[in-house]
């Protein structure tokens, strides 16, 4: 088996790709495939790319709503989620290819943690410090209180509580849309895409 290149530093240090060339992760070569970087205005809206784990945790939908978000839903198409993140100002995403996908198009992100800690667990922040790594970033993702799952409140104690939670979670998401946000620097940036397309180069001609 050859590798041509794996998508960061702790992938280029495992078995069986100890030592393998490290670029970036492959949703990089979106650059490559016509999708131009966007230039939304100051009045843009904010995004929020939920993992799929915690979709159906609340009705993001109308916390959005409440928020003046934009929700980009991961069980969307491919065309419609990038669409939706080229036309806002910055991406809250705890999924992590939402981040990837949007500081591939130039938007600025801030990584949130929901649900993910429980479904993820050490597996989920080892994936991202292998894609920031490679993209020569480090950062501690932010915690944003999550609600209960719709399904488990069955007495109005248990609403009344969600409901509070609900409530705080939001006022999370508001303070974390104001914090300082991150993007992968322009150099960087376009070291990774020459590379990638310098692989996919040598790729094609290999085929040949």
């Amino acid at each position: 088996m050859k590798v041509h290149f794996v998508r960061g530093p702790c992938t280029a240090q495992t078995s069986p790709f100890r030592g393998s060339e490290f670029i970036a992760d492959p949703a990089y070569c979106l650059a490559l495939l016509g999708y131009k970087t966007a230039n939304p205005s100051a009045n843009a809206p904010v995004g929020f790319v939920p993992h799929y784990h915690t979709l159906p945790s609340a009705d993001w939908q109308r916390v959005c709503d409440e928020l003046g978000f934009v929700l980009i839903s991961p069980e969307a198409g491919v065309e419609r989620v990038l669409e939706l993140i080229s036309q806002c100002k910055l991406i809250l995403s705890e999924a992590m290819h939402g981040a990837i996908a949007a500081d591939c198009l130039r938007i600025p992100w801030i990584p949130i943690s929901l649900r993910t800690r429980l479904s993820e667990g050490s597996v989920g922040a080892w994936k991202w410090a292998d894609w920031l790594g490679a993209m020569e970033l480090s950062l501690n993702r932010v915690k944003v209180p999550f609600p209960f799952p719709e399904d488990s409140a069955t007495t109005n104690f248990q609403r009344i509580k969600r409901g509070f939670k609900l409530s705080v979670c939001k006022h999370w998401l508001a303070a974390v849309a104001r914090r300082e946000p991150f993007l992968s620097k322009d150099v960087v940036w376009k070291e990774k895409i020459d590379r990638l397309d310098e692989k996919i180069e040598t790729l094609n001609r290999a085929m040949l």
